[in-house]
């Protein structure tokens, strides 16, 4: 992508007119589909031409997603002559902007190259909005219902499925037929007497449009017993790129139980500091949102291991958004 980044930004410079090593050009190198929905298919196309006295010989077109598809490109330019190099894109499971490339290979040996871009904006067929709800910390022996909304572009059907590890949990509607628009859908949990630890439930969220994407919705809390851990989710806020930002956690036990934090459970966006300590009955971990993202929104989740017999790991869902310097 940083590569389509630097031709476009080149290619603006130019009033959209793309360059190739080697004199061979595209009047615009840049397609842009405008706004279409998920799964679509279309066609579009590239004007190329030889702006050189000798013959030019293209090699190769090559997209460089399995997005595109080239269906017909000109072997052969003469000087000054023009050409047309076709294709076909599905906008698939993207969401939102995208900037894809198709490089034109030329020359002896197709040393030559012209960059050529296809963007525009897909628009998500339906959203779940929240799709993740936090409860915190849950009383047990209660029900608890908790309502999201789905919101669908045209019309769609949908099925709904709790996930196996999903107990005492009910969805209703359990489908939706020709649904559009802004659809409510509400979420029971029972919390049974005596339960402890995390409530998880997960609800699968299916088209019955095989082409469209999948997606879930998660309601998760916690029912504390002895082990009390402040906060349990991370919320790191606005965040610098560049910079590292820190959330320190407490674990303690109410019976001033004994444990040991004993590792944790990452994808590398946060680390701990602090773990493996002397046995106690409280303990801080510091947790690091660490540097070289980009720009944008961050989510993940973090696991923190205890061998107190309440919690073995500890979930932490974290978000953050990664602001320019």
């Amino acid at each position: 992508m940083r590569l389509a980044s630097v031709m476009f930004g080149v290619m603006s410079a130019l009033g959209g007119v793309a360059l190739g090593q080697g004199g061979l050009i595209a009047t615009k190198g840049v397609y842009d589909f405008g706004k279409r929905p998920q799964s679509d298919r279309f066609s579009g196309s590239f004007e190329l031409v030889n702006t050189t006295s000798e013959p030019i010989l293209i090699e190769r077109v090559v997209p460089h997603c399995m997005c595109a598809k080239i269906s017909e490109f000109p072997r052969r330019l003469l000087p000054e002559q023009k050409g047309v190099v076709r294709f076909e894109f599905a906008t698939r499971q993207f969401e939102g902007q995208i900037a894809k490339v198709i490089e034109v290979r030329f020359g002896e040996g197709g040393v030559g190259r012209l960059m050529l871009t296809v963007q525009g904006d897909v628009v998500p067929a339906w959203r779940m909005e929240p799709s993740v709800i936090q409860l915190g910390v849950l009383a047990h022996g209660k029900t608890v219902r908790v309502k999201s909304v789905l919101n669908v572009v045209g019309k769609e059907s949908f099925d709904f499925q709790l996930s196996p590890r999903t107990h005492g949990v009910t969805v209703s509607p359990k489908s939706i037929k020709a649904g559009t628009g802004e659809i409510p859908v509400t979420v029971t949990l029972a919390i049974g007497e005596g339960r402890r630890g995390a409530v998880v439930a997960e609800i699968a969220i299916k088209s019955t449009d095989p082409r469209k994407p999948e997606g879930d919705l998660q309601v998760l809390g916690f029912v504390e017993g002895d082990l009390r851990v402040t906060p349990r989710r991370l919320s790191f806020g606005s965040v610098k790129q560049g910079k590292d930002a820190s959330i320190v956690v407490r674990l303690r036990s109410s019976s001033k139980r004994v444990f040991r934090v004993t590792g944790e459970r990452t994808g590398g966006l946060v680390l701990g500091r602090g773990l493996r300590g002397e046995a106690g009955h409280s303990h801080t971990v510091t947790l690091t949102l660490q540097r070289g993202m980009g720009v944008g929104p961050v989510r993940g989740r973090y696991f923190l291991r205890t061998d107190h017999p309440e919690e073995a790991e500890i979930i932490f869902d974290f978000s953050a958004r990664i602001v320019k310097p």
